[in-house]
């Protein structure tokens, strides 16, 4: 299912095309791997372009808040417009994101999940296409899951028995593309409390990264 037409570097990434649209999804577990993917579109065009997918099990949330921020930071400095979208539908998930949200001012929507047959076969049809693209890369992790995941028995979903993080990751990240760009928030202007506000949580987040590695 991945061939010529899918593969790219992420250097290749059409600059040309306008605004480009970047999407960072997050799917969480904890006794399993957390997963994180960075894809990339551009307004009327259909081509969606993954270009990471990153996982690790055990991540507490200002680790995975470290990584996301990582990621928006490099976007944002290359004039990228940044989506966070995040999986808050099984055991902590939702604590988690709202921490998330709350301690570490990182604007995250809930990841659409309803309908999952139907947004795997997209994915899957922009690869026979050729509109979804991949670094073979960065994106190893994905595709290791892609090569062997099948459907579950009753064909409405992945099949729960195999490691599905990256692919989860992945298709709340297909359908964040798909929707119109709304920014839910404005980024607040320099001097502004609500700046100042938003320049602590960082603060906060890099200390509390620093302490987590200084402690593993």
């Amino acid at each position: 299912f991945f061939g010529n037409r899918n593969g790219f570097r992420n250097d290749d990434l059409p600059r040309d095309r306008g605004d480009t649209r970047t999407v960072i999804a997050v799917d969480l577990g904890w006794h399993d791997d957390t997963a994180i993917v960075f894809s990339s579109s551009h307004r009327g065009h259909p081509d969606v372009w993954y270009r990471s997918a990153w996982k690790a099990p055990h991540l507490l949330p200002g680790r995975i808040a470290a990584e996301v921020e990582r990621r928006r930071r490099a976007a944002l400095a290359a004039g990228e417009t940044v989506e966070l979208v995040i999986d808050t539908g099984g055991g902590g998930s939702k604590q988690i994101a709202e921490d998330m949200k709350a301690t570490y001012a990182l604007p995250f929507k809930n990841a659409e999940k309803q309908g999952k047959i139907l947004a795997i076969e997209m994915i899957r049809g922009g690869l026979l296409g050729g509109t979804v693209h991949v670094d073979p890369y960065e994106c190893a992790p994905m595709l290791a899951e892609w090569s062997a995941l099948p459907y579950s028995d009753d064909k409405t979903d992945h099949h729960d028995e195999y490691p599905n993080h990256c692919a989860d990751a992945a298709l709340y990240g297909y359908r964040q593309h798909r929707l119109p760009y709304r920014p839910e928030v404005e980024p607040p202007k320099p001097g502004t409390e609500a700046w100042h506000a938003e320049m602590r949580a960082k603060e906060r987040l890099a200390h509390k990264f620093a302490c987590e590695v200084i402690s593993v």
